[in-house]
């Protein structure tokens, strides 16, 4: 809302990007063997790195708006964040009942655990998107509301290719990169047992 688009992407990627190298340095110490036969990557530890990254993000974002807070609350804005915010919540409970969270679920309940866990490893492997995703989930909005007040319809458009030229595409082929090499980055990511989830990546 203040159009610090720098300051969004970067919590993002302390927190997303933090969590990805921690746990690539864990799978990296027992691939090495480091300390013997203790186990660096396991369940615990991961979520601890999500944890510990997700908690510098909040640190991080606390001393990014700081200035932004104020000590009296002002309650004439709660009617006007209600007006906006119920679509907001709206999409979201969409989006969560559509998006991958959801046939997490399911697929735990009508198939096992097991396919639970072939579709994580898929998410998993498009997980830097996400960072980029989030952030654009951010930005994008607040940029086309402007862009509609002050230049209508086709400032709205002219944004909307500069996004898919800038972003869409190179998410595209990092995408169809990965999909092209799901059986050899599933094997190398989560070993063999894993492989059944090449045609769902």
């Amino acid at each position: 809302t203040e159009g610090r688009h720098f300051d969004v992407f970067l919590n993002d990627l302390i927190s997303y990007g933090g969590q990805t190298l921690v746990i690539a340095v864990l799978y990296l110490l027992d691939q090495a063997h480091f300390r013997g036969s203790e186990k660096w990557l396991t369940g615990v530890t991961a979520m601890y790195a999500l944890a510990a990254t997700s908690a510098i993000a909040a640190c991080v974002g606390f001393i990014q708006i700081r200035k932004s807070l104020t000590r009296h609350v002002n309650l004439s804005a709660l009617p006007l964040n209600w007006k906006y915010g119920k679509w907001l919540a709206g999409s979201e409970i969409l989006t969560w009942c559509s998006s991958i969270h959801m046939y997490l679920y399911v697929a735990a309940i009508w198939l096992g655990a097991f396919a639970t866990g072939e579709l994580k490893a898929a998410q998993v492997l498009f997980g830097p998107t996400r960072v980029i995703a989030y952030y654009l989930d951010t930005v994008l909005p607040i940029r086309f509301a402007r862009k509609s007040a002050y230049g209508g319809r086709n400032a709205i458009n002219a944004q909307l290719r500069t996004v898919l030229l800038k972003v869409a595409i190179p998410l595209t082929l990092f995408c169809g990169l990965i999909a092209a090499f799901a059986s050899p980055l599933l094997r190398i990511a989560f070993g063999r047992q894993y492989a059944g989830a090449t045609v769902i990546l």
